[in-house]
This record gives C-alpha cells, sequence and structure tokens, in this order.
C-alpha cells in the first residue's frame, strides 16, 4: 500500500471520528489507531518504508563519521562546558593537542575529565550537552593532522 492511500485513510479515520480502522485483503493489510491526537500505523509496506529511510540516514551517518573518534570511557552523562553558565570546552572546527580537555562525562556524582590523546581538528560532536552516553559510544570526532618531521 502506498503512502499517498495510508494518508487517505488517516483523513477517512480524522474525518469519522471513529479511533480505529482495520483494512485487510490477500495481499496487504493495514490498522489505524487514532489515540490521544496521535496516529498509530501497522502496515508492512509502510514499516519498510520506514525502515529504508532510517537504513538511508544510517548509511549516510556512517560516511560523515570518518576520522579519530574519541569514545566514552565510561557509562554517564555528557557535559561540553565545566558548568552551565561557561563556554565550553570545545567548538567544531577549534584545533586541539594531546592533553586538551574535550568534556566531562558524569558518572556517580563524580566529574571525569576527558582528555584528548591526539592532536587534531574537532570535526563533529556527536553527543548533545546533558545527554547520558553508554560505554565506548563515540562522542567526538578529530580530524588528525598529519605532522612530517624533516
Amino acid at each position: 500500500m502506498d503512502i499517498k492511500k495510508i494518508n487517505r485513510l488517516i483523513k477517512l479515520v480524522k474525518k469519522s471520528k471513529i479511533t480505529e480502522l482495520e483494512i485487510s485483503n490477500k495481499d496487504e493489510s493495514i490498522r489505524i489507531n487514532y489515540l490521544n491526537n496521535k496516529y498509530l500505523i501497522n502496515n508492512s509496506d509502510y514499516n519498510l518504508y520506514n525502515k529504508k529511510n532510517t537504513e538511508y540516514k544510517k548509511e549516510k551517518k556512517k560516511k560523515e563519521l570518518t576520522g579519530y573518534k574519541i569514545r566514552s570511557p565510561m557509562v554517564g552523562t555528557f557535559y561540553i562546558t565545566p558548568n552551565p553558565t561557561s563556554k565550553p570546552f570545545i567548538t567544531i572546527g577549534q584545533k586541539i593537542n594531546i592533553g586538551d580537555t574535550l568534556c566531562i562525562i558524569e558518572a556517580m556524582k563524580i566529574m571525569n575529565h576527558i582528555e584528548s590523546d591526539k592532536s587534531g581538528i574537532i570535526k563533529s560532536i556527536l553527543i548533545k550537552n546533558g545527554q547520558p552516553v553508554e560505554f565506548n559510544e563515540p562522542l567526538i570526532i578529530i580530524e588528525l593532522l598529519d605532522k612530517i618531521i624533516c
């Protein structure tokens, strides 16, 4: 069932003020629930459509994630600033050196400063301030500087 048909069915459900509609034939079926002003749609084609979009976004994200990844050494909460009113430790495009503080991971009320183990330029900050992080989750992407010693 294509998205246009699904949208027409949603409009029909909304217009008729029913809370549930289920249609099926031998090839396809769809169930639309309208609860608390939200639509829940159960349809194999529709789910595949969304799955394809998600896979496309993941592929695109993987391509963007090139460079050296700084990973979380622990489970905790990610902070890009030392306190809510101060400026961030790093910004995108900023040059960093080995030992520079990149962020803080709070774990069990202990603030753990995460330092850079490479020199480079901040390419991407993958986590928003105040978001929980898992062990080994990528936090920051660094574009390494190639230093040639003569």
